[in-house]
């Protein structure tokens, strides 16, 4: 959650908040045209940053039933120094997706989650739902976050 001076949900300053959320920007678009080319109607909010820690998050994109209600969310996340294309190249043997205590705050929760490359070329597709009772937690230097083995997304060129 943000508001004008930090990022409350990791007490990070708002201007490297807004920096990474400018950078991500494009791996949401890239996210969405896939999915696009899949057949999916969309609405896309990640590409619009909250205004105040107050605001809703809407969540990255949503897939749209045939009416044009919601149907799911997905949420997607962008490793800015890994260029990975499969399993087989990422370097590490578990994939870190989110903060804990970010999942905790969204709502409802996403069904896919797409680890974006540095170039925006391919992505991991977690898959959320009942999944969730196996993913792992890391003690990463600072945060707690959720991880899959390597293995476990489907890996797909964007």
């Amino acid at each position: 959650m943000i508001n004008d001076r930090f990022v409350q949900s990791r007490g990070e300053p708002y201007a490297a908040f807004k920096a990474k959320f400018d950078h991500s920007v494009n791996s949401v678009k890239v996210v969405a045209e896939y999915l696009q080319k899949q057949g999916h109607k969309l609405q896309v909010d990640g590409d619009k940053m909250r205004d105040s820690s107050k605001e809703e998050d809407k969540g990255d994109i949503w897939v749209l039933k045939d009416d044009g209600t919601p149907d799911y969310r997905v949420e997607v996340r962008q490793l800015t120094k890994e260029d990975f294309t499969c399993a087989e190249d990422f370097r590490y043997p578990l994939m870190a997706h989110y903060f804990c205590i970010d999942w905790a705050q969204l709502r409802p929760k996403p069904k896919f989650v797409f680890i974006v490359n540095k170039s925006c070329t391919h992505a991991a597709k977690i898959t959320c739902g009942a999944t969730v009772a196996n993913w792992l937690v890391t003690n990463a230097p600072r945060y707690s976050s959720y991880a899959v083995p390597k293995d476990v997304p489907e890996y797909i060129a964007l």
